[in-house]
């Protein structure tokens, strides 16, 4: 990768040089996040709480075709009191979009659902790696400390 950097009227061209190590420790953070959360995933076969429920029950109806309603009435508050009903009444939709999109591709089924939670989560490890190696060199910590992040 190249860049192009002018001083005092002059072109210059700096070279950044990516190396496959720079990548090697948010991969394996990324890796061992995913596996531990594979683990836990694996040990949890249905959803246990009613939010949970909720999420599902309306990214399966999502990611088959049915679109944003619930069998379900969970409120008594909101009319109409029939099924199926609009989702949505309590809780925000965000986890059923993101549970939806696996279900397209892998069914439309808990295990599923699980799988995006799964990935998103195993992100924290190299996001935080990140950021603890962006705040060492704000805080000009020095490069063999900041090289151990």
């Amino acid at each position: 990768m190249t860049a192009t950097t002018h001083r005092s009227g002059k072109a210059e061209q700096a070279v950044f040089k990516v190396s496959a190590a720079a990548f090697a420790v948010p991969v394996g953070l990324f890796a061992v996040g995913l596996l531990v959360r594979l683990a836990a995933v694996a040990l949890v076969p249905f959803p246990m709480t009613e939010g949970s429920a909720y999420y599902t029950a309306v990214a399966e109806n999502l990611a088959s075709g049915r679109g944003l309603v619930i069998d379900a009435i969970w409120s008594y508050a909101t009319p109409p009191l029939t099924l199926p009903r609009p989702a949505f009444e309590l809780w925000q939709p965000l986890a059923s979009f993101v549970a939806a999109l696996p279900m397209t591709l892998f069914g439309a089924n808990f295990d599923a659902a699980q799988l995006a939670f799964a990935v998103m989560g195993a992100l924290i490890a190299p996001l935080t790696w990140f950021v603890a190696r962006d705040a060492a060199r704000r805080l000009s910590i020095g490069e063999q400390r900041v090289r151990s992040l």
